[in-house]
């Protein structure tokens, strides 16, 4: 079967690191790499041995033959691009979030349905092994009835903005906080433990106000499950430098566990009175098993673990999240 053909859109830090997952794993080329720096994209192409470099994704798909483009470029050129890509017949690999809202992610839903391609949203924590372990437990009943689940995930972006703020702080660009950082612990969470039906919450802001900064910089959200389980996420973008975070816990009638969800993730499980340490597994690389999740999907092999339609229920939960903190009050995820 030939191999399929790929181009990469967006050089930076991220776009890095995918195209060296693309370029180790066999079936797929790297055939070229667009960036709105023509020497980012340059850089990066003679990086992965990508034979195409540009500025214009448009103009290049229509002078080389594409099967799929993988979209590493900031939030709100997410839509746009995966829009184009789609009515091109092209498939898709996006980092999270997919976009900036609930009504594009349904649009792109239904046209990837339409079309009959693949979307796969870049959250690659839900092939990590520890986490999969864990999203088990949960539905083997290996923790006997869930009761109670938390995350807690901050980022330092101060730090980020030494030098001038980074896109992520533009409300516009980013979509917010809560589309931008807290999605990724939120999407790890619903992969364990599942959808909940209401949510609460409440938000502040100290450091990145006015014009073209957050709307929200933290939130703290109450999950409430149809079963009447509850859970809360906590998220933001002023964590103290070195101040430990991203974890999520579990609690159940039998059983339970502790994890790291961010680099590198590890557990701790609880069950029947004994615990189990789950170190990260040596040569563990989630990022490069998504992309060979992908890979294998263009050929008609394989289960992808983030398509559109979770996106869209993710971005609606979202939305309720932000809804209830400005109105202060409960608000039921449709």
């Amino acid at each position: 079967m030939p191999d399929k053909r790929l181009m990469l859109i967006g050089a930076g830090a991220l776009g890095r690191q995918r195209a060296q997952c693309f370029r180790r794993i066999a079936g797929v080329q790297l055939v070229a790499v667009a960036s709105r720096s023509q020497d980012s994209a340059l850089r990066l192409a003679e990086e992965v041995g990508a034979p195409f470099a540009g500025t214009d994704p448009e103009r290049m798909a229509d002078q080389k033959p594409l099967d799929a483009v993988a979209i590493c470029a900031p939030n709100d050129r997410h839509y746009p691009l995966i829009k184009w890509a789609l009515q091109r017949n092209l498939h898709v690999f996006v980092e999270g979030p997919m976009c900036n809202t609930a009504r594009q992610a349904e649009e792109l839903n239904n046209l990837a349905i339409e079309r009959q391609l693949i979307v796969e949203v870049g959250f690659q924590r839900r092939y990590h092994p520890v986490i999969r372990r864990a999203r088990d437990m949960v539905q083997s009943g290996g923790m006997g009835q869930f009761t109670y689940g938390e995350v807690e995930f901050f980022y330092n972006i101060l730090a980020d903005s030494a030098g001038g703020d980074p896109w992520y702080v533009d409300q516009e660009v980013s979509g917010g906080m809560c589309v931008c950082h807290m999605s990724y612990g939120l999407n790890t969470l619903r992969y364990i433990l599942g959808d909940p039906v209401e949510v609460f919450a409440v938000a502040n802001n100290f450091a990145f106000r006015g014009p073209g900064h957050l709307t929200e910089e933290a939130v703290a959200a109450l999950l409430m499950y149809r079963s009447g389980a509850v859970a809360h996420i906590v998220a933001g973008f002023a964590a103290p430098p070195g101040f430990p975070t991203g974890t999520l816990k579990a609690y159940g009638t039998t059983g339970g566990f502790t994890l790291q969800i961010l680099d590198p993730p590890y557990g701790t499980f609880y069950a029947g009175g004994s615990q189990d340490e789950m170190p990260n597994p040596p040569g563990s690389d989630d990022l490069h098993d998504q992309c060979l999740a992908f890979v294998e999907a263009l050929h008609g092999r394989g289960e992808l673990l983030n398509p559109p339609a979770d996106s869209w229920r993710e971005l609606r939960i979202i939305e309720g999240i932000l809804q209830s903190a400005k109105l202060r009050r409960p608000i039921a995820v449709p």
